[in-house]
């Protein structure tokens, strides 16, 4: 199987019985250098024996997220293809880096499996959703072995490469979450404004988690209690205008548990209980953002009131600037990231 338009790479090339070794020189094949393009730790690794066991179900998720792209990048164009293609040596990356850890520590690094059971994606949008639920994987496992690793450099490297993941799931996300309509089943005003509500509190509650979670930068949690300020302003905006046609909003969360069910069903990949510092809660609440946005756009479509038509735009608006602030924070202010699209659906 061919990887795709000018990358010139068989399936059978990049998981094949020669493993990382054999990916690496199959990309460099194609003139693509697995090393300086994936921004991990160089940190010497002084693995330890007992990390090796922890290492290898990392180095297994990471070869399931390649496998992910490598079955998937035939069926993606433009934006998503370019993502895919730079992701994928990444990947790589982070695999050379946990096999040569194992092996300075006197280990067997596990190889690619023959197979993986990916579905059956026949869709640039059933390829996203399959990536995003393998990097979602990749995030799990290194959440997991973080905390079970030897305090030093191989901790170090399995954060760093946390972090790079977490910024791969940042980028794919809102490609994920144009197949869900949040409005999805709310007829009239009234309950598109309920609706409406109920996830302006959900996204009220998510922002209020992680601040007290911890582990926030100064300059983040400085952003996130902004933001929270905006959509307690919206849900009282949105919630006197319920009370005002005679309805009750919904009562707000309380649990996270529940709150990151609802976000997840909505299409907030990842999840809120998992959340913390910002590796992972800016790109978890870029999409919790991109689901704002798309429950906006959705209601712009199917209002008939002009006020709550004006008021909906208004907190659009505001939406779209916090994905772009967020975004900003995770990419370091790249104004072509932070604003990579010319209209805004969600």
């Amino acid at each position: 199987m061919v990887v795709g338009p000018g990358f010139p790479v068989s399936r059978r090339q990049l998981l094949g019985a020669s493993g990382a070794a054999g990916l690496a020189a199959a990309l460099s094949a194609c003139g693509r250098s697995p090393g300086p393009a994936a921004h991990v730790s160089t940190i010497p690794p002084n693995l330890k024996a007992v990390d090796v066991t922890v290492v290898n179900g990392l180095i297994d998720a990471e070869y399931f997220a390649a496998a992910a792209y490598i079955a998937g990048i035939p069926l993606l164009s433009d934006h998503n293809l370019r993502a895919a293609k730079h992701f994928l040596v990444q990947e790589v990356a982070h695999i050379l880096e946990l096999s040569n850890m194992v092996t300075a520590a006197r280990g067997a690094p596990h190889g690619p499996r023959a197979s993986y059971d990916l579905g059956h994606p026949r869709s640039e949008t059933q390829v996203m959703e399959l990536i995003h639920r393998a990097e979602q994987g990749t995030i799990r496992a290194y959440l997991d072995a973080i905390p079970r690793l030897s305090p030093g450099a191989a901790r170090a490297a399995a954060a760093s490469i946390l972090a790079n993941d977490a910024q791969h799931i940042s980028v794919v996300r809102p490609s994920t979450a144009y197949a869900a309509d949040p409005l999805a089943g709310a007829n009239g005003d009234t309950a598109i404004l309920g609706r409406l509500v109920m996830i302006e509190q959900l996204i009220e509650f998510a922002y209020a988690h992680l601040i007290g979670a911890g582990g926030l930068s100064s300059a983040t949690a400085g952003v996130f209690r902004t933001f929270l300020s905006h959509e307690q302003a919206h849900v009282r905006l949105l919630s006197n205008a319920l009370m005002h046609r005679g309805s009750v909003p919904h009562p707000p969360p309380t649990d996270v548990r529940v709150a990151s069910r609802q976000l997840a069903i909505l299409g907030a990949g990842g999840s809120l209980r998992d959340s913390r510092g910002d590796a992972l809660s800016v790109p978890y609440m870029i999409g919790v953002e991109t689901v704002a946005e798309g429950a906006y756009y959705s209601a712009m479509s199917k209002l008939s009131d002009s006020t709550l038509l004006v008021d909906a735009a208004q907190v659009m608006g505001c939406e779209a600037q916090h994905w772009t602030a967020l975004s900003g924070l995770q990419h370091a202010g790249d104004v072509f990231v932070g604003v990579p699209y010319s209209t805004v659906k969600g």
